[in-house]
């Protein structure tokens, strides 16, 4: 593939894109990745915004995909990222490359409607709401007309409570054995993927296929992994495991349900008589079991009160398991009335719903046990927007080996991208967090003139946020005001912790009346964002999720505050876990863990800003540590070079300089 042919100023893009400028790094990317295609060799690129890293990782991959007949796995982190490369970018590219290659976006399972449970739900006629029945009777007719029968193609947000009843669950598919198989939504898209070239899915769903023996997406040759920062946080997740409240509700409702009691034991009632025995004792054993949980996670509250969560389980044996024994009991029913059965379907489903009885025992066993070593276990409680939600998690301390033997052994290109991966300078960090020993890396600025259109500043008069919090976030509130006020809003203001963010939204609503003030959590994000384009003078607070992924470009965001570096609390259990295995091995946690960290959140949070060429702004730091600590120069030397600012009248000579700006 000769590059200059295709990303130079008179190649190839250049006659199909309007307004085209070469960019050397988005040319000096794609000859790596081609070059890292051509030696089998996993490659890490940072390109900094603007650099146009999609069409830099495709061409070469598409280019030796059709000639090599091979087949490339695209992940990415956010869902924005992968409907642009779905519905702009590869549509675009098999326009303009003229070469015929196949593509398609590939989702979990339990995105699509099962037919078989879609007509199990719709005959028994029971809904928990008015609201489900008539999203219920909306399915209906969708179900009828859609060709794809993907939840995301739905003209409205389905209940989670109805949509759990109707969709594909990978252990109670049947595949080839299901009654619907040559109907089935989610066996067609998985028979298209066998024809692609290109298959784009999330991180969530890449790792879920490894930790599955490698048994939901078909054989590729290659790996992009987009979002790459992300990776090491999803590994985690699908490398932990996890009982709940809701998960064991979830599991009693599908069997014997407390309204209406038309669940699958009652379903398979009627159809095996000489099964009543074990199905009067199974729903026996069904209530004994709701109530036996109720106590036992009442309990673990109990022995928990006043604690900060999440809560870090250290001693083994910490609590009773009362639970445990029943759920064993449970598992041991359902898999005699699978035998039973004389309906196939339904054995299966008795037999699968076994199984799940029997991993939550073995999970709730581990977790009071705390066996294995190298896992941290914690305790969490979650009472937003929703009934309470009390769980037990373990997860691996370090993925670093798991993800070596996974994806970087040497035996496929494995090409891992971000805008955020490099600290100091350097890919080490990044490096020994995802477990790569030998590889090549390549650091490419952003083409983005930063000195011109971006003021960065930083409040070194506020109180050390660490020293004097209460002082700090008093005062931070009135300085997040004041610069609001400057810039009109059109800001979105970013937090490291959901009760600070609360705290100020209420605040702010008394001090900047005219304003138009969101916060995280009132609505879905994609809504939230609908809404801040839309509005004047709109001012969007938010907490993790809108450090990263969120791309609004134009006008309509020109001010990014971040209120606090955004460290790891260190008191989360797997934070801890981390830094305490890190001592173990005398190497100094803060410098070689949670500074690069918070490092590469930062340069998340002020990307959002400047999203193209003609975008301008500013990004302010609210927390002084960038400028009166001596790690400060590590986080300031990691963000592009700027106009740098003080104090509020530099910021508000910025705007007014911006908006008498005739080009704007």
């Amino acid at each position: 593939m000769e590059c200059d042919d295709i990303f130079g100023a008179h190649g190839l893009l250049s006659r199909h894109v309007r307004g085209f400028e070469a960019r050397p790094q988005q040319a000096a990317m794609a000859r790596a990745i081609d070059e890292a295609i051509r030696h089998e060799r996993p490659l890490i690129v940072e390109a900094g915004t603007g650099v146009g890293k999609s069409f830099a990782y495709l061409i070469p991959f598409i280019v030796w995909a059709v000639e090599q007949k091979k087949r490339v796995v695209v992940s990415t982190y956010t869902r924005a990222l992968q409907y642009q490369l779905v519905e702009k970018d590869l549509p675009f590219l098999e326009g303009a490359l003229g070469i015929p290659f196949r593509y398609a976006l590939c989702v979990g399972g339990q995105n699509y409607l099962c037919r078989r449970r879609f007509l199990q739900a719709l005959s028994q006629d029971l809904y928990e709401s008015r609201e489900e029945g008539r999203q219920m009777q909306a399915l209906v007719s969708w179900e009828k007309e859609t060709s794809t029968g993907l939840r995301g193609e739905l003209p409205f947000e389905p209940l989670f409570s109805l949509w759990s009843r109707v969709s594909r669950e990978s252990d109670l598919c049947f595949r080839n054995r299901c009654p619907f198989a040559p109907q089935c939504f989610f066996m067609e898209a998985r028979r298209m993927l066998s024809a692609t070239h290109v298959i784009v899915v999330n991180h969530h769903l890449l790792f879920s296929h490894l930790a599955a023996g490698e048994r939901i997406l078909p054989p590729y040759d290659a790996v992009v992994l987009d979002e790459g920062h992300t990776v090491e946080e999803v590994a985690v997740c699908h490398m932990g495991t996890e009982i709940a409240t809701t998960k064991v509700k979830h599991l009693l409702d599908t069997l014997f349900p407390l309204k209406g009691h038309k669940g699958f034991l009652s379903r398979v009632e009627g159809e095996a008589p000489a099964a009543a025995g074990a199905l009067r004792e199974l729903r026996e054993l069904v209530t004994a079991l709701r109530v036996k949980c109720d106590i036992f996670f009442d309990e673990v509250l109990r022995l928990h009160r006043g604690a900060k969560f999440p809560y870090r389980l250290k001693t083994p044996q910490w609590t009773e398991n009362l639970a445990g024994g029943a759920l064993r009991d449970l598992a041991k029913g359902l898999g005699k009335l699978s035998e039973e059965l004389q309906n196939e379907e339904d054995s299966l489903e008795a037999a699968a719903l076994n199984k799940r009885a029997r991993e939550m025992a073995r999970t709730l066993d581990d977790m009071i046990e705390l066996g294995e070593a190298g896992r941290v276990y914690w305790l969490d409680v979650e009472e937003r927007g929703g009934p309470r939600r009390v769980s037990l998690h373990s997860s691996k301390v370090d993925v670093a080996g798991t993800l070596q033997g996974f994806l970087f052994d040497g035996s496929l290109p494995v090409i891992i991208t971000s805008a955020t991966l490099s600290t100091d300078g350097t890919f080490q960090y990044i490096k020994e967090r995802l477990g790569i020993d030998e590889v090549a890396g390549l650091l490419l600025d952003s083409p983005f003139d930063f000195r011109r259109s971006t003021l960065l500043y930083v409040a070194r008069d506020l109180p050390d946020p660490v020293r004097n919090t209460l002082q700090f976030e008093e005062k931070g509130r009135e300085r997040i005001a004041d610069l609001l006020r400057l810039s009109g809003g059109r800001a979105f203001v970013l937090f490291t912790s959901f009760r600070y963010m609360d705290e100020t939204y209420q605040w702010l609503f008394d001090a900047l009346p005219g304003f138009s003030l969101m916060k995280q959590g009132e609505m879905p994000p994609y809504r939230l964002l609908e809404a801040f384009r839309e509005r004047e003078r709109a001012v969007l607070l938010g907490t993790n999720s809108f450090w990263q992924g969120v791309d609004i470009p134009g006008r309509a965001l020109q001010t990014v505050i971040i209120t606090k570096l955004p460290f790891a609390v260190p008191d989360d259990p797997l934070t801890e876990a981390r830094i305490e295995s890190l001592k173990e091995r005398e190497i100094d946690p803060f410098t070689h863990y949670q500074v690069p960290q918070a490092i590469i959140w930062l340069k998340q949070g002020f990307g959002r800003l400047i999203r193209s060429a003609a975008d301008t702004g500013m990004v302010a730091i609210l927390d002084p540590r960038v400028a009166t600590r001596s790690y400060g120069r590590r986080f300031m030397s990691s963000l592009p070079r700027c106009r740098m600012a003080f104090h509020p009248g530099e910021v508000k000579d910025f705007f007014a300089r911006a908006e008498a700006d005739p080009r704007r």
